[in-house]
């Protein structure tokens, strides 16, 4: 029988079999060397190629690759299930994970049933997640192809159940992007893949850009066809990326959004929280004057004009500011006052609020790009109209990593930054002797030189 590269560097996986309610399904278990419980768990859904019920295909396939690529993998409980080539009766009909051609790239949920070798992975994920003990606030699925539809497939159709997602040449419904929008997402496709077109996953990724996704890219390798999942699986910081995700940081951000069934106002459809002191209201009506003759909707919450006769206090605007930043009313804010240093004090009381104080365009476009931060302050006593207006502009049109593409890992390193800044908690900290509970590790090389940048 054959054995695979990925059980030398992660050792045995052992032989199972589950009996579902519709079939049998074959799967191959990883338990890291300190057990299961309260481990990671990551399913990895394989190809047409790896079909079969030898129990052994499965595991030659990119799944090697991203073990050799990223530690992280050997510290997780693994699941690789088998799907038949042939279901006895035999006939000429071959089984996949989902029934569509692959050569049509995308198609319907609602339209395509769930087939019964998928329904049976989820109860056998089910199953192992309790009788192990794994950590269900930390599933992952990853998948190549056939499996890449497959990975698609589970998380629009069982999105509660992952923390993350990574297909690779597939394809899925760009119906159900609003669904699954919040769910972390990394998809790959190879430029000229005629096997499964990349049109479907470039189609996806549109869709889920203009629905807002906020932890999603997508990464499409030139001159490369079919075979992309060895690139995927190596691409770097994937790993480290993928398994600090929680299931309980997405529900927790969604528990943050309104009550009353109130979606949060966003500055992709322009919508912006702002308010100052009677210091900043000056700078804040010309930046506020431009953004609406620009399309923005503006949401006044400080002091209106430069006359009132008893303006609020500059922290208490900024408490405001912040509690409805973290009760998810707004994406994004700008704040004034007379050094923009006293109202970010204020709003950084409250959680989930990561304020900057700027004063050039390019600190506030780092403040988003690098460490997305969600709400701007500039101080009126020394920022002149026009130097506002580019500095709130910086900071609107842009979004964490844009810009720095050439960088490798800048994205990954510093939304591991963000993560943990997120699920920081003092106490716990504390009890910890003061040391930082990691969620991760990515290298971040040095900027690459200009010579080098010419190249790219």
């Amino acid at each position: 029988m054959d054995r695979y590269e990925v059980e030398d560097i992660l050792g045995e996986f052992k032989f199972c079999e589950y009996k579902g309610a519709k079939g049998t399904i074959p799967y191959r278990l990883h338990i890291p060397e300190g057990g299961a419980k309260g481990a990671p768990v990551l399913l990895f859904m394989h190809g047409a190629g790896e079909r079969g019920t030898d129990n052994t295909l499965q595991l030659r396939a990119a799944l090697d690759v991203f073990a050799r690529s990223n530690p992280e993998a050997a510290q997780a409980v693994i699941i690789v299930p088998q799907c038949p080539r042939l279901v006895p009766p035999e006939t000429e009909v071959e089984e996949t994970w989902v029934k569509y051609p692959w050569y049509l790239g995308n198609y319907s949920v609602d339209e395509t049933p769930e087939t019964w070798e998928l329904a049976t992975v989820v109860e056998l994920l089910k199953k192992n997640i309790e009788e192990l003990e794994a950590d269900a606030d930390r599933v992952y699925v990853m998948g190549l192809s056939m499996g890449g539809f497959a990975t698609w497939d589970l998380i629009m159709r069982h999105g509660e159940l992952f923390a993350a997602a990574m297909p690779i040449c597939g394809a899925a419904d760009t119906s159900k992007a609003e669904q699954i929008k919040d769910i972390p997402i990394r998809t790959f496709h190879g430029e000229v893949d005629d096997t499964v077109p990349p049109t479907g996953t470039r189609q996806m990724a549109k869709a889920l850009r203009d629905a807002g996704a906020s932890d999603f890219d997508y990464v499409e390798f030139p001159g490369i066809g079919h075979w992309s999942w060895d690139l995927a699986s190596s691409y770097p910081g994937i790993g480290a990326w993928m398994f600090s995700k929680r299931l309980s940081d997405r529900i927790r951000s969604n528990d943050n959004k309104p009550t009353g069934g109130k979606a949060m106002k966003t500055v992709k459809d322009k919508q912006v929280l702002v308010a100052a002191d009677f210091a900043g209201v000056a700078l804040k009506n010309a930046v506020v004057a431009h953004l609406e003759k620009n399309g923005w909707t503006c949401t006044d919450v400080g002091v209106k004009t430069t006359d009132e006769e008893h303006p609020e206090m500059f922290h208490r605007i900024g408490f405001r500011v912040g509690s409805m930043i973290a009760e998810g009313e707004f994406e994004r804010a700008l704040i004034f006052c007379g050094t923009g240093m006293g109202i970010h004090i204020a709003a950084s009381k409250c959680p989930h609020v990561y304020a900057a104080v700027c004063e050039t365009p390019h600190s506030a476009l780092r403040a988003i790009t690098g460490n997305n931060c969600n709400v701007l302050a500039m101080g009126g006593h020394w920022i002149g109209h026009n130097l506002g207006i580019e500095m709130a502009e910086a900071f609107l049109y842009h979004n964490m990593g844009d810009g720095y593409e050439w960088w490798p890992n800048f994205y990954e390193f510093h939304k591991l930054a963000y993560d943990e800044l997120e699920a920081f908690d003092y106490e716990e900290y504390k009890a910890n002797g003061f040391q930082v509970k990691k969620l991760g590790e990515v290298d971040l090389p040095d900027c690459p030189k200009p010579e080098e940048l010419k190249r790219r």
